[in-house]
């Protein structure tokens, strides 16, 4: 039922066909085409980004994982310490523990959403996002003549994200030197879990949010693989396109555009060309159930969460697995 690999906890993404930003529908009864991608485009705790490795428990069928009750009474006494990093780190291995172990049992949805509520709680104080700056957070002071744009490459985080850490607003560019900011080393990765249908998002080892999705029918599934990062195109560029298996060319301002405000295409390591990507949807279905098996490889997400997740993510940096 579940496995993962990757970077922060959680849940997987994919498996081949080809959504090729190319073929990607908006309903079974839709069919879409290729979608054009433009000119490119100190996580706290003991392990870095890019060094997680998971060692999967399988206990007998029915049974919590191994170890996780433990960690829950871990972060829960950690918590009424006010210890808010070590209680994360508790609840975090807890959370991946069971969402690793290839088996259900009695209240595990149950078990999985009181974590997430708890690590959530916990986020909203520890990245604390405005002026004030938690104990553990990093801080940098602005030279003359930087911007976010040089900065935040540095942190292997978008600007959006730097920028949103500190209380600033798009276009960011009201820097001025002296001027002390948040800053946090990145990168953000996911998991996209097929049989649950949830995107899981990390930092480094802890658990950052999850969204909801839908992932590719059977006959055209969504790869296995651990991916890359690739490009990102959102609905301002000029080159964000995609043609309909007709050959005609949509924009995002079109009717019948298929992917949303958001392109983020990834690259498999197994070499293997798919075109899959991470996409909205057309906004006249937005509001329409997801957690379904009905694109043609690709992952689809709503809107509002497939921008949240476009700036958390980095190209050639930033890791997506695919887990069954």
């Amino acid at each position: 039922m579940k496995k993962a690999i990757i970077i922060f906890l959680a849940l997987g993404l994919f498996t081949f066909i080809s959504c090729k930003k190319k073929q990607e529908p908006s309903s079974d009864a839709q069919n879409t085409g290729n979608a054009q991608p433009g000119a490119t485009a100190q996580t706290p705790g003991n392990n870095q980004p890019g060094n997680f490795t998971a060692d999967p428990q399988n206990p007998p069928s029915g049974q919590v994982p191994q170890d996780a009750s433990a960690l829950i009474s871990q972060g829960d006494a950690a918590a009424g310490k006010g210890d808010l990093l070590q209680a994360r780190g508790a609840y975090s291995s807890a959370l991946l523990k069971i969402i690793e172990a290839d088996n259900d049992f009695p209240g595990r949805d149950d078990l999985l959403n009181q974590l997430k509520t708890k690590i959530i709680g916990l986020n909203k104080t520890i990245y604390n996002y405005g002026d004030s700056v938690y104990g553990w957070q990093e801080t940098y002071q602005v030279k003359t003549g930087e911007t976010l744009t040089a900065i935040a490459p540095r942190y292997k985080v978008p600007i959006a994200y730097l920028g949103k850490l500190n209380g600033m607003a798009p276009p960011y560019n009201n820097l001025r030197a002296g001027q002390t900011l948040k800053v946090i080393q990145g990168p953000f990765h996911a998991i996209v879990d097929l049989s649950e249908k949830r995107l899981y998002v990390f930092h480094g080892d802890y658990f950052y949010r999850d969204y909801q999705i839908s992932v590719g029918k059977a006959e055209t599934a969504t790869p296995l693989d651990k991916y890359t990062v690739k490009v990102k195109m959102d609905d301002s560029m000029s080159t964000f396109s995609w043609t309909t298996p007709e050959g005609k060319v949509l924009y995002p301002k079109d009717p019948g555009f298929m992917l949303g405000t958001r392109w983020i295409e990834l690259k498999g390591d197994k070499g293997i060309k798919t075109g899959i990507g991470i996409h909205g949807r057309n906004p006249a279905d937005d509001d329409q159930p997801l957690g379904e098996v009905v694109s043609h490889g690709c992952i689809r997400m709503r809107n509002r969460d497939v921008e949240e997740l476009y700036n958390l993510l980095v190209p050639d940096v930033s890791r997506v697995t695919v887990q069954p």
